[in-house]
């Protein structure tokens, strides 16, 4: 049985995007708060939460490429990308709200999980079908 086409490119995106936000918040995390339009300097505290989160966001990556070989077998995996996402707006809105988070920075953030999670609910869609 062919694999829902829509699904396997939305998952593919998916990979590559998570893959690159891990791999920069492991090797360049000063590019995540120059984005934010926050101080660049990276303590080693800080440093180790930006590397704690670019291991979760490879996994995510690995996750999104597997998926993308059979969507239909992999429900749970869009289910769980879809989550992170939801999980990564509420965040942002929250430290938008809180003054943490300049508020046209959070704004594309926040933007960026909305589609995200949209484009992997539509995936999450087609790989039941």
């Amino acid at each position: 049985m062919e694999q829902p086409r829509t699904a396997r490119i939305i998952l593919l995106a998916t990979a590559v995007y998570f893959s690159v936000c891990g791999l920069s918040a492991i090797l360049a995390p000063w590019l995540w708060l120059w984005a934010s339009d926050l101080p660049t300097s990276i303590s080693n505290e800080l440093g180790l939460a930006f590397g704690v989160v670019g291991a979760y966001l490879l996994a995510l990556a690995v996750g999104a490429s597997i998926a993308s070989i059979h969507p239909r077998l992999h429900g749970g995996v869009i289910l769980t990308l879809i989550v992170a996402n939801v999980f990564d707006f509420i965040v942002t809105l929250r430290a938008v709200v809180a003054g943490l988070l300049p508020t046209v920075n959070g704004a594309i953030f926040i933007a960026a999980t909305i589609v995200w999670a949209t484009l992997l609910t539509i995936a999450w869609v087609d790989s039941r079908r």
